[in-house]
């Protein structure tokens, strides 16, 4: 006999009893961004000579197509930042018979990297250091760049060979605060957040009479729907990243998570009382493949839910996910996702175990002002054993971010979804159930009113559900103020 009404259940507690899946890949993401903080290439920007110009005291030199002279030039230019000058000064270097191949190779390389192509630059500082490996300033610019091309343990390591030579006392001092940072690199990055709010409506009621019963058209019988409940709450979220990197742009990844709410309040409506306080739970092991200008992860991962006082479900999943800086300022995200869900055994008897896939693609642009939009679309799949439970999601979704110079910043993202689902039910005359999701979101925190890294930050969301069927209509408003770790 449970087998019959399993599907009907199905219908009416789809998402009682399953982790937010926005939230999760927030966190993630999240978790992701900071990883990338710290290993930005700009820590790896020039720190070894800031000052010389060919230009000098306002006054132009010519410099003459000797050897000794284009040597001074390229030297000159390079420190000054002409990148015109030195391929300039390089091509013209090239063609004496007396010149020396590293450097030519070093400037060449240095040209590269300022116009943003580390891989070309890499190769040709391989080939300079290949041609003089006693030479300290192409050992120090090979270590960096294999920095910024997140090659970490090479670089690491040329920056260790090069510490073994003579060098000035100022230049041995930039060479560690460059191991400094790639042993960051290898550490945990990631935030805390705890926090408290108020949610209107943790049971997405609203209070609605549904027709349960008609002849001709007309409606002869109604039952009350659950009206709103709201509760106030604590909230907490916990997500990291390591990367261990192995060689060249491979590396392992780990990056755990964990996050929940504690509503003070059940849903009195049920009997019994329903609870909804929840957690989730997810670790995330894989494979990173990290240049300077891609990312490309592979990440098997254990997820856990649990609600009210038990344990609900335990889920096996993978995903891959694909970043590509296409210029300075555009960006490009597509990632896939297979989940399986298995619902513990004393939880069967209303949900059923189901298949999830999902794939999406965006672009991010990113202004110099401390600004940045973002969009993309998704598309998901939810394989129940029932028709009726099986959908289609549709999703689009835009966002922004602004980071002001006095240290406060704001997000916003808007997510419009369509879901489709295979079959109908009673609960919506026979018709296959449609339903519309919007979910607004933002964000205002303060990291310059930090104390031991610990800053607030004041989180908003609106949630408006519309459907076909009158169970699923419901209108949800959330705010929270917490205490924010990022580390």
């Amino acid at each position: 006999m449970k087998k019959h009404l399993l599907p009907l259940i199905l219908l009416v507690l789809p998402a009682a009893a399953l982790a937010d899946e926005d939230d999760t890949r927030m966190l993630l993401d999240g978790a992701q961004k900071e990883m990338r903080r710290q290993q930005d290439a700009a820590a790896f920007s020039d720190g070894l000579s800031d000052s010389g110009s060919i230009e000098i005291d306002g006054e132009t030199y010519i410099v003459p197509h000797t050897a000794h002279d284009l040597e001074l030039g390229i030297y000159y230019a390079i420190d000054g930042r002409q990148w015109g000058k030195v391929r300039e000064f390089a091509a013209a270097y090239r063609r004496l018979p007396e010149h020396k191949t590293h450097l030519a190779l070093m400037a060449e390389g240095l040209a590269e990297r300022a116009e943003g192509k580390v891989g070309a630059a890499l190769k040709k500082m391989k080939a300079a250091h290949a041609a003089a490996p006693d030479d300290v300033r192409v050992g120090l610019e090979l270590a960096r760049l294999y920095g910024e091309d997140n090659q970490n343990r090479e670089s690491q390591a040329q920056f260790k060979e090069v510490l073994k030579g003579e060098m000035p006392s100022e230049t041995r001092a930039a060479v560690q605060s460059y191991l400094d940072i790639l042993d960051k690199r290898r550490r945990w990055h990631g935030s805390i957040s705890i926090g408290g709010g108020y949610n209107d409506n943790i049971n997405q009621g609203n209070g609605k009479r549904e027709c349960v019963g008609s002849f001709m058209g007309q409606c002869f019988s109604y039952r009350p729907l659950p009206s709103p409940v709201g509760s106030p709450f604590w909230q907490y979220s916990a997500v990291a990243a390591k990367k261990i990197p192995l060689r060249g742009h491979h590396n392992l990844l780990l990056r755990p998570l964990s996050y929940g709410t504690k509503y003070r309040r059940d849903d009195s409506q049920s009997e019994p009382p329903e609870p909804y306080s929840e957690n989730t739970a997810a670790l995330y092991a894989g494979y990173e493949h990290n240049t300077a200008d891609s990312d490309f992860t592979f990440t098997p991962y254990f997820e856990h839910y649990y609600r009210g006082s038990r344990s609900r479900y335990r889920a096996w999943g993978a995903e891959a996910a694909w970043e590509k800086n296409l210029t300075a300022k555009w960006s490009l995200n597509v990632r896939a996702e297979a989940k399986r869900v298995k619902y513990l055994e004393q939880e069967r008897q209303y949900y059923s175990d189901y298949t999830l896939y999902t794939g999406g693609a965006g672009l991010g642009y990113t202004f110099s002002d401390g600004l940045g939009l973002y969009g993309g679309i998704d598309l998901a799949r939810r394989k129940y054993p029932y028709a009726a439970s099986r959908s289609k999601e549709y999703t689009a979704r835009i966002g922004g971010y602004k980071m002001f110079k006095n240290g406060i910043y704001f997000n916003a993202a808007a997510l419009y979804r369509l879901s489709h689902y295979d079959a109908g039910s009673y609960l919506t005359a026979g018709e296959p159930r449609r339903d519309r999701q919007t979910i607004l979101t933002a964000a205002l925190g303060a990291s310059k009113l930090s104390f031991k890294s610990i800053y607030p930050e004041l989180r908003v969301k609106r949630t408006v559900g519309r459907s076909n069927a009158d169970l699923f209509a419901y209108k949800q408003n959330e705010i929270a103020l917490a205490l924010k770790y990022r580390f």
